[in-house]
Parts: C-alpha cells; sequence; structure tokens
C-alpha cells in the first residue's frame, strides 16, 4: 500500500489511496453516529471539559502529587 519514491519518500499505492478514502467515508459515518443528537455547543463544552480534566491529572511534578 505504500511505496518509495525519489528522494526515498513514501507514497500510498493505488490501493493504499483506495483504503484512505474508504477510511475517510468510515470515520465519517462513525462521526455522525457519535455526534447523533448532540448539539455543537455540547460537544465542546464536553471538549473544554475533558482537556481541564486532563490538565488536572498531568501532574506538576511536585513531591507528594499522585499525578
Amino acid at each position: 500500500m505504500l511505496r518509495i519514491g525519489d528522494g526515498r519518500r513514501l507514497h500510498l499505492t493505488e490501493a493504499g489511496e483506495t483504503a484512505r478514502a474508504r477510511l475517510r467515508e468510515l470515520a465519517t459515518e462513525v462521526r455522525a453516529v457519535v455526534h447523533k443528537d448532540i448539539s455543537d455547543e455540547e460537544y465542546v463544552a464536553a471538549l473544554k471539559v475533558l482537556r481541564k480534566m486532563l490538565t488536572n491529572v498531568k501532574g506538576d511534578g511536585v513531591p507528594g502529587n499522585p499525578f
């Protein structure tokens, strides 16, 4: 599915390009199912909360901090 071209760059073969296009279609379909009945505003709010939660558990290197 990959080939090495001039300058040692990787390129998709025709089969690889077909697979890439199909995966993009599938990802779009999955995204539609996952986001069903969720508004853009709700989605953005959820991402903001998850980002804050990740920041909270990343740790700051302080001894005694469990994270």
